[in-house]
């Protein structure tokens, strides 16, 4: 069986789905979906720190896009995407949207 590839939303790196974190929204809230489980569109963000930096910059306005949510901003916990990069994938942090 083949393996899914996905993009990073920053560097549009291709990578295995596996390897690259998932982020969502799920009522109003961007949230870490380290299962890629949760429903709703998602986008994935590579592991490196270059990457998160330029997915946060302009108050995350490329994650609300990449998630197509409506227009307006995403107030993004860079603390809490790092530590969900380097979290077990059973630790649930969140961004949420302002």
């Amino acid at each position: 069986m083949a393996t899914p590839i996905r993009s990073c939303l920053a560097c549009r790196r291709r990578d295995e789905k596996a390897a690259l974190l998932r982020l969502v929204a799920v009522d109003g809230i961007v949230t870490v979906d380290p299962e890629a489980v949760r429903p709703g569109r998602g986008t994935y963000l590579c592991e490196r720190s270059a990457c998160l930096r330029r997915a946060t910059d302009n108050n995350g306005i490329s994650i609300a896009r990449a998630l197509r949510r409506p227009r307006g901003t995403v107030t993004v916990d860079t603390d809490a995407l790092r530590a969900a990069r380097r979290a077990p994938a059973s630790d649930g942090a969140q961004v949420t949207q302002r």
